[in-house]
């Protein structure tokens, strides 16, 4: 009698260990040996495995683009160009226009008359004449470390161009963008926008006027202590040169909005 009792409680026990082992397989496996499946659904479960693998990988690509900015960087990357080519089709534009400016007054203004003479003058003062003669030329370059304070800013520019005008210089150009009395210098990003336009190092200081006095006269100013703790503790490379003939172009005009003729109307201004 104890026989049959013991062989019953051993298989309800190994039931209830398979049942804790595998709880969800121990009740499928009789039905997987029963209906096996057909070549199509093993085709279609596989593409679903496949699809469920893919899909977090691609969404976490383009979560990772997103995040890093790439797609965002390289769109405005193709801005920046674009523009910059407008810009660049339209100075010439100006260019044109400035030179049928000073074709037209030359005729209407004779250079040997006091009107064409003070007209010629005040274009050189302003920016809006091209200019040629001797002067000196500062480089500056960045150093080779290229970390934010080992780069020159539009600080460094300012102090040197400031610099140069009250040493007596007579016209003054940054890498060929010649400066005007609306000319600003600063900066954008990494780059240094002169006249609204990029540039980069190196860059390049054109200063029209007598060689030697400009040189002297730059090193009495606080440019010179600038220029000097640039290069020692920063390792901003600075070239001082003399040259016997600069040629600088015409500024880009910018109209006037706010002067007015003396003895006219207050709204008749000068656009």
């Amino acid at each position: 009698m104890s026989a049959p009792a013991t062989r019953a409680g051993s298989v309800s026990a190994g039931a209830l260990r398979r049942l804790l082992e595998d709880p969800i397989g121990h009740g499928y496996t009789k039905a997987a040996h029963d209906a096996p499946r057909s070549p199509w659904q093993r085709a279609v479960a596989g593409l679903a495995v496949v699809a469920m693998v893919a899909v977090p990988l691609w969404a976490a690509k383009d979560l990772r683009s997103a995040r890093s900015g790439e797609g965002a960087n390289a769109a405005l990357r193709e801005q920046v160009q674009g523009d910059l080519a407008v810009q660049g089709a339209l100075e010439e534009q100006i260019a044109e226009l400035n030179a049928e400016i000073l074709a037209s007054q030359s005729v209407l203004l004779p250079e040997d008359g006091a009107a064409g003479a003070g007209a010629t003058t005040l274009g050189i003062h302003v920016g809006t004449v091209p200019v040629t003669g001797p002067g000196i030329v500062v480089t500056l370059d960045d150093s080779s470390a290229g970390t934010a304070s080992e780069r020159l800013q539009d600080f460094d520019l300012q102090v040197l161009v400031n610099a140069l005008w009250a040493s007596g210089a007579e016209a003054v150009a940054v890498d060929g963008q010649r400066l005007a009395p609306s000319t600003a210098i600063r900066n954008a990003g990494e780059a240094v926008l002169v006249n609204l336009t990029p540039l980069s190092p190196p860059y390049v200081v054109e200063a029209i006027g007598d060689p030697t006095d400009l040189q002297v006269r730059l090193a009495r100013t606080r440019a010179a202590g600038h220029l000097a703790v640039l290069r020692d503790t920063y390792g901003i490379t600075v070239a001082i040169d003399t040259a016997d003939s600069l040629v600088l172009g015409a500024a880009p005009s910018r109209g006037v909005q706010f002067a007015e003729i003396l003895g006219e109307e207050p709204d008749e201004t000068i656009s």
